[in-house]
Formats: C-alpha cells, sequence, structure tokens
C-alpha cells in the first residue's frame, strides 16, 4: 500500500461506520512513516558482495544512532511495514533488524 492509499484509507467515509480516533491516527502515522522513509530511501543502505549484510547493518546503525527517537519509531515502522519489497534491495532485512538490536555491530 502507498501512502497516498493509507492517507486515502484513513478518512472517515462519510457513508457507514467511520474508523475510530486511534486507526485515524495509527494510519496518520504509517502514511508519515512511508513518506519519510520510503524504499528510495533504504535503498542508500543496499550494499552488494560478500560482506553485504554486515554493510547494510552497519550503515543502519549509523543512522539510527544519529536521529531521534520518534524518528526512530518512524523508521522501524517503515522498515517493517515494507520488509517484503525491501527484501528485493536489503536481502534478509528482518535479520538486518534484528541484528541491529539484538547484536549490533557499532556501539
Amino acid at each position: 500500500m502507498t501512502a497516498e492509499e493509507i492517507i486515502s484509507e484513513s478518512k472517515p467515509k462519510q457513508q457507514g461506520k467511520s474508523l475510530s480516533q486511534e486507526q485515524l491516527e495509527s494510519q496518520r502515522v504509517l502514511a508519515d512513516a512511508l513518506k519519510t522513509y520510503d524504499i528510495k530511501f533504504f535503498k542508500q543502505f543496499a550494499f552488494s558482495g560478500r560482506d553485504s549484510l554486515k554493510l547494510s547493518q552497519k550503515g543502519l546503525e549509523e543512522y539510527i544512532q544519529n536521529i531521534n527517537n520518534s524518528e526512530v519509531e518512524k523508521l522501524l515502522l517503515a522498515m517493517v511495514h515494507q520488509a517484503y519489497e525491501l527484501n528485493q534491495h536489503i536481502p534478509n532485512i528482518e535479520l538486518v533488524l534484528y541484528k541491529i538490536f539484538c547484536s549490533p555491530i557499532s556501539t
């Protein structure tokens, strides 16, 4: 789902039930995260070769260390939501995400 589709779906429907305020806020946060951290953003952390997984992990760790907590939350939300698409550019993105928090390269 694209950010535009999420935004359009987050608007209450005039006919039928409208979404709860909490659901609307969740969808707004997701749309904002996807706008900020789209696939193009993550491509800068895609490497090829033998150490591509470690280079991707190190790059993402360094980026995360330099942003505030609310931006980290948005980054992670976008990463998890787009994991399937990201695997085309950063293979095993789920493993990278796990290693960032459980076995970081940089400290």
